[in-house]
């Protein structure tokens, strides 16, 4: 596993991690809110008072997601959401550099290694305009 993490130079991690916290500095705000993200972020918050997850407070997804949170939100309190997004940036720039590794340790990008990651983190980070789209577009 090391090895796909050294597979691109230090100049290219500098960049993707810029790179994802360009991308996600508008979830920062504190008005974003996508609607799945605040329904865990309350059944987190349920579980923390004490609750039952599917008795007092049902999220129709698997049960990881809402301990997650519920985690951030004892650790960190009332500033649990901005550090679930700090989270989810390094793990951004954990899984596209890990993808960026295996992708040029089975050599279809050995001339430009740091590809990968970029387009990696390109399509999986949500840009901030997301929650206005519609079907009526």
């Amino acid at each position: 596993m090391l090895r796909a993490l050294t597979n691109i130079p230090l100049p290219q991690h500098l960049a993707v991690f810029l790179l994802i916290l360009l991308l996600r500095l508008p979830t920062f705000h504190s008005a974003f809110f996508l609607p799945e993200e605040s329904l865990v972020l309350l059944c987190a918050q349920r579980l923390a008072e004490g609750g039952n997850l599917y008795a007092d407070a049902w999220y129709a997804g698997p049960p990881v997601l809402v301990w997650l949170y519920m985690f951030f939100f004892k650790l960190f309190g009332s500033n649990a959401l901005i550090s679930i997004r700090i989270f989810t940036c390094f793990y951004l720039y954990i899984s596209a550099i890990y993808f960026n590794g295996m992708l040029v340790t089975y050599k279809p990008f050995r001339k430009y290694p740091g590809i990968p990651s970029i387009l990696f983190v390109f399509l999986s980070c949500n840009p901030w305009y997301a929650q206005e789209l519609g079907p009526s577009l």
